[in-house]
């Protein structure tokens, strides 16, 4: 797992046999790069316990590039526990 506040890191939900995209991990959103690492290990703990296929996607992201429209993980975890989504 590489993590690096200078990344955008996209997760792909395999999904009715096709790649969507859930949610993304901003670095520019994180103090450091532990914290970072700790909510991409927690989505990868929840998503194995839910048995969620999918793959995470890297890319850098400059500082002044826009936000992504995608949910952070801690919004994409509160609509799921909600059961908010169903396209899992």
């Amino acid at each position: 797992m590489t993590t690096d506040l200078q990344s955008r890191i996209t997760f792909f939900v395999t999904s009715r046999d096709r790649m969507r995209p859930a949610f993304v991990l901003d670095g520019r959103d994180y103090r450091d790069s532990a914290a970072l690492e700790a909510d991409q290990e927690e989505a990868d703990a929840e998503l194995s316990r839910r048995r969620v296929a999918g793959e995470w996607e890297y890319r850098p992201v400059r500082p002044d590039e826009p936000r992504s429209h995608l949910p952070s993980w801690r919004e994409f975890r509160a609509r799921l526990e909600a059961g908010e989504i169903d396209w899992l």
